[in-house]
């Protein structure tokens, strides 16, 4: 792998054409408005856009509806809304477009707390008498999508919104922002999470495994026998761990192992327990101090769902603009285009009402603490917008994580839209310095640095891991080498974001063979099942997690303290401290195959430690002179506390 995430020309050529167009992406400042304060809106006009002026149309009473006039001076009159125009604030070269671009802003009110603001941005070409809408070129994210034009002569009926009806003139990205004061709750922030892949998990007592396999192929997408009651059989497992929330996998009605393809978004799969159970399931991990969110799947379903299943068989069914039917019944939009997956069509309001209330379903009637959206950035963020806004006002204190498999920039939008993402570029650039040895030492505490400046908020969560359902496991990745999974692990538990383990991890369980097979990738390979015999986990290992994790838990200072950089250099050697309320942390890595004796200054920290003891041994060292040295075997690394 290299060190970093190769492009591929889809991905390159969306981002050419957004640079040519009209691009605004919910660049917003502040990203999650609060009562009180105006938003500026920035937007780029592409060098390919004969623009003469730009306009900002919005509404805080729905959604704002445009239509055209012709006049003398004024060519645009608004339905609902209020125009302003954007104000032309720089302009800078882009070499890829081999053109110029014009920076855009345009300031809305300050509104309170409640408000719901909805607009669209176009861009006007005097000279072509023609509408460039922002974002209309983003369609493999399924936006807002509006389908009228604005030209003078036109006065066709522009509320329709039908998007067969899309004219010349493009398409317009519906944006929305909600003011508000939610926050993402506060035990996330001290969450340890631990995914758990509910069918390779554990059976209901009395039971084992099934078999699985298939020959030489080793495609392993059996069932095989995971269950809730398996899952409550082992919270005392995971409690003695330091677990102190669970990512539980999709537990509705669904024909694979995984089931992120449901049939039914508001019950429980029978082969893996009833209600009744998955509510004994809840009770007794709140009772135990722990927390519970569920995967839910909003961008597709199940072909077997009951709404689908009468949108393909009856050609007037209401259900139909629930799916995007290219030719209906039988060709429709499904998910990395696998029929048994069709895309669900959030910009539908019944389907997304049908959505929203089914979360708020397992909030109100499971008691469950929120959610992992699956495949999140399919989904428009103007759904992410509203849905948290209900979502907040059930209850206040649910979580939802998405994941998204995009660059910071494109993360960065769904501040204000979800309490957070899942981090996978941590991971990719983890997995270069630990495994690969493609970035040093200098180039991987760059990017910790960098990382986190880039996402100022705080509030918003990035929860690490270092591996999950869809990807080599880790130590699978690392041939089996114990020591950089170690220093991984000790690194994701010394940063800021919440942790999350990948079941299994904690013990070494590993794989047979590896998911990328030729042009295929064969997820299943990570997701086998858990070892429960002594005998077959490494109990060292597990030692090492468990203390790592409570040593977390009791000190703050390893997410919460200013992180300090004290020694950085080639090699892959890393030093850095973190110090909160009194307390400092130093977390030492010798990223190599030789034995360094490390001289580590101390003068950075914010107040002078002398006496610190290895968090994991009890081993007493003392500072002299503000050096502190350290001896590490290779591919070692060491957590101290001051004493």
């Amino acid at each position: 792998m290299s060190s970093y995430k190769n492009i591929d020309y889809q991905t390159a050529e969306f981002i050419l054409e957004a640079a040519c167009g009209v691009e605004h992406a919910n660049k917003i400042v502040p990203q999650n408005p609060r009562p009180g304060e105006a938003v500026t809106l920035h937007i780029t006009v592409g060098s390919k856009i004969l623009a003469d002026d730009l306009y900002v149309i919005y509404s805080i009473d729905g959604d704002p509806i445009i239509y055209t006039m012709k006049g003398d001076e004024n060519y645009y009159s608004c339905i609902k809304g209020t125009l302003i125009e954007a104000t032309l604030s720089d302009v800078s070269w882009n070499a890829a477009t081999w053109g110029y671009l014009q920076h855009y802003s345009a300031t809305l009110p300050a509104f309170p707390d409640g408000t719901r603001v909805s607009y669209f941005i176009f861009a006007w070409s005097e000279t072509e008498q023609k509408a460039y809408f922002a974002d209309s070129s983003a369609a493999h994210k399924h936006d807002e999508v509006e389908s009228f034009s604005i030209f003078p002569e036109d006065l066709a009926n522009l509320e329709s919104y039908e998007r067969k009806n899309v004219t010349e003139a493009g398409t317009a990205t519906r944006f929305v922002y909600h003011v508000d004061n939610a926050t993402t709750p506060a035990w996330a922030h001290d969450a340890i999470f631990y995914q758990v892949f509910l069918d390779r998990f554990h059976p209901t007592p009395g039971e084992d495994f099934l078999s699985y396999g298939n020959g030489e192929t080793k495609v392993f997408t059996d069932i095989l026998g995971g269950t809730l009651a398996g899952l409550r059989h082992k919270l005392a497992y995971l409690h003695d761990l330091g677990v102190t929330a669970i990512w539980l996998s999709p537990c509705y009605p669904s024909n694979t192992h995984h089931g992120y393809d449901v049939s039914d978004y508001r019950a429980v799969n029978p082969r893996l327990g009833t209600m009744d159970e998955m509510k004994m399931l809840v009770a007794e991990i709140h009772a135990l101090g722990m927390h519970i969110i569920l995967d839910f799947v909003p961008n597709h379903t199940s072909s077997e769902l009951a709404f689908f299943q009468h949108a393909i068989s009856h050609e007037e069914s209401p259900y139909r603009d629930w799916f995007y039917f290219m030719e209906w019944p039988h060709h429709y939009e499904a998910f990395f285009a696998v029929q048994t997956l069709p895309k669900m069509n959030t910009n539908c309001p019944a389907a997304r009402e049908y959505l929203i209330e089914s979360a708020q379903f397992w909030l109100k009637e499971v008691g469950i603490d929120g959610f992992r959206m699956d495949h999140a950035q399919g989904v428009t963020t103007t759904f992410w917008s509203d849905y948290r806004a209900i979502i907040k006002a059930t209850a206040p204190n649910a979580l939802t994580i998405g994941e998204i498999t995009e660059t910071s920039p494109f993360l960065s939008q769904y501040q204000g839209r979800l309490d957070g993402v899942l981090d996978f570029i941590w991971v990719h650039e983890v997995r270069n310095f630990f495994i690969f040895d493609s970035i040093d030492a200098p180039s991987f505490e760059h990017f910790l640095k960098a990382h986190d400046l880039f996402f100022p908020d705080k509030d918003f969560l990035l929860p690490t891991f270092l591996d999950n359902h869809d990807m080599n496991r880790f130590l699978w990745t690392a041939k089996g080498d114990l020591r950089r999974l170690k220093m991984a692990a000790l690194c994701q538990f010394t940063q800021t974001a919440p942790p999350i383990v990948y079941y299994g991890t904690e013990i070494g369980l590993q794989q047979e063979w590896d998911v990328h097979q030729g042009d295929v990738d064969v997820h299943e390979a990570s997701r086998v099942p858990m070892l429960w015999e002594d005998e077959k986990q490494n109990k060292e290992l597990l030692s090492f997690y468990s203390a790592l994790i409570h040593f977390r838990q009791a000190h703050p200072a390893c997410y919460k303290g200013t992180r300090i950089p004290l020694l950085i250099a080639s090699g892959g050697i890393l030093v850095y401290a973190r110090q909160y309320q009194g307390e400092t942390v130093i977390v030492a890595f010798n990223n190599n195959e030789a034995v360094n004796t490390l001289k580590i200054p101390l003068k950075k920290l914010l107040y002078p430690e002398l006496v610190f003891c290895n968090a994991l041994t009890g081993e007493k060292v003392v500072a002299t002179q503000q050096m502190l040295e350290l001896t590490l075997t290779a591919r070692e690394g060491l957590l101290l506390v001051n004493q």
